[in-house]
């Protein structure tokens, strides 16, 4: 607490195998990545305004070896080179609340730098992005009422800067560095400005509530997109609720891709209609059941296959997601969801696309001032697009390699096991709270990416750590 109407809350932190030194045959620097975050919040003097500042970010830097170094003889590994791979994001916002008579306020601004950048050899790509983005957002009438309107705007000014001196493709870096992807020689500087407004009527007749809405974007490298939106709600019981929604979303390529070098200009809008229903039902005040399903027909989605030119490209997805909720008192609380679906286009998946995923969490209280915490993970692995093969070339004297059919393979089904251990301990101003937690992902579900053989003729999956332990504390006046 700062004074009787403020308070201030920080956290931060950092991985730290790196810092051990644990050898690995791929990394010659092991994966590092950081995260913050500060916030200070203030009730103003005035009354009915509530101010917060909030600074944040994360970063995440490896070095690895080009090439898979179970097929690569010592020659090969060291003059096909290391990648390094370097990205920071920062931001600081601010926030203003206020109610007033008959409307709830909130303004909204921050600051954005996202700095993303690679190295291999000699050649640097860099993808450098800042931007201004303002909000405002009302509710207006009377909460009692039968009708509000919640009405808003935001503006968005974007720079973006884009360097690579790499001449030749490198596609199995598409994810890591996708101006290496392309292998094109570029040095640019692009901006845009965004801008939209929406309006969503809230009608509440008792027990049904009607939403219709309408949103308006518009892209100065684009042009603009028109949105409309219906929701519906309806509660016959207090312990049940049916909700239902259509509308389109509308979405502008990012600034990259419309790069005239490694983008494509003509791109437009992509979009997405959309229609949802689900179900919730309480039962006995405990336990809760949920059942959401969705569909939607995607026109000129932007999707990028590795050392390829962006492209507009249409499909549709589908799925389902039931959820069960329970708590005992506050002393037990239990989550578990499982989802099953498609997202195809052009008979391939998208880059998404999981089949079926499925999550379990609980929490519990044990002992007075004791938690311990368990949370599992298993879910379809990605789909990704697999080399058939290399092809020479002499004016590079380097292979270049053959893309086989879009997303046509799949890493290994992801297993995530967490286990989570916190003790608080009072004192007379401060609560003093220290936890593990331990990551654990089996052998055959942590892989992470394919590398190759110089000239793409055999591949390896590089896997990450099976075990990962995180120490923390957290202390609160």
């Amino acid at each position: 607490p700062v004074g009787d109407d403020g308070g201030v809350s920080v956290s931060a932190g950092r991985s730290f195998y790196d810092v051990l030194g644990f050898d690995d045959a791929q990394y010659t620097l092991w994966p590092r990545f950081y995260d913050y975050l500060g916030r200070y919040d203030q009730v103003l003097a005035r009354g009915g305004h509530h101010l917060a500042v909030t600074g944040f970010g994360a970063g995440d830097a490896y070095s690895r070896y080009l090439g898979d170094t179970a097929v690569l003889n010592p020659l090969e590994r060291d003059t096909g080179g290391q990648f390094s791979y370097d990205r920071a994001f920062h931001a600081l916002s601010l926030r203003l609340d206020s109610s007033l008579d008959g409307a709830q306020l909130r303004s909204s601004a921050a600051l954005v730098r996202d700095r993303w950048s690679g190295a291999a050899g000699s050649a640097s790509q860099e993808l450098l992005e800042h931007y201004v983005w303002l909000r405002h957002d009302a509710l207006i009438g009377d909460p009692e009422g039968r009708l509000r309107l919640a009405v808003g705007g935001q503006l968005k000014q974007e720079w973006l800067g884009l360097a690579s001196d790499l001449d030749r493709s490198v596609p199995e870096l598409d994810a890591e560095a996708p101006l290496f992807s392309r292998g094109l020689l570029v040095d640019e500087a692009a901006q845009r400005v965004q801008a939209g407004l929406y309006a969503e009527p809230r009608i509440d007749l008792g027990s049904f509530r009607i939403q219709p809405g309408l949103r308006v974007d518009v892209d100065g490298r684009v042009g603009a997109a028109v949105d409309p939106r219906l929701t519906l709600r309806y509660e016959p019981l207090d312990q049940l609720k049916l909700r239902a929604a259509a509308g389109r979303y509308s979405q502008a390529p990012q600034l990259r891709e419309l790069s005239p070098v490694v983008g494509d200009p003509s791109l437009g809008f992509g979009h997405a209609d959309q229609v949802a229903g689900g179900v919730d039902w309480a039962l006995a005040g405990r336990m809760e059941l949920g059942v959401d399903a969705w569909a939607k027909r995607v026109v000129d989605a932007v999707a990028q296959e590795p050392g390829q030119a962006p492209e507009a490209v249409s499909g549709q997805a589908w799925g389902v997601e039931l959820t069960t909720r329970y708590r005992m008192r506050e002393l037990f609380f239990a989550w578990a969801s499982f989802s099953f679906g498609r997202a195809m286009r052009d008979d391939a998946p998208f880059d998404f696309d999981q089949p079926y995923a499925l999550n379990l969490v609980a929490s519990w209280d044990f002992r007075p001032h004791w938690n311990v915490g368990v949370r599992y993970r298993f879910a379809k692995g990605l789909p990704y697009t697999p080399a058939l093969g290399g092809r020479y070339e002499g004016d590079t004297d380097s292979y270049e390699m053959m893309p086989g059919p879009v997303n046509s393979a799949r890493l290994p089904d992801y297993q995530k096991l967490d286990v989570h251990l916190e003790r608080a301990i009072e004192l007379r101003r401060w609560t003093v709270t220290g936890y593990l937690e331990g990551w654990f992902v089996p052998p055959a579900s942590n892989g992470m990416y394919v590398v190759y053989s110089y000239d793409y003729s055999q591949s390896a999956l590089v896997s990450g750590p099976v075990f990962f332990p995180i120490v923390g504390a957290r202390l609160d006046l």
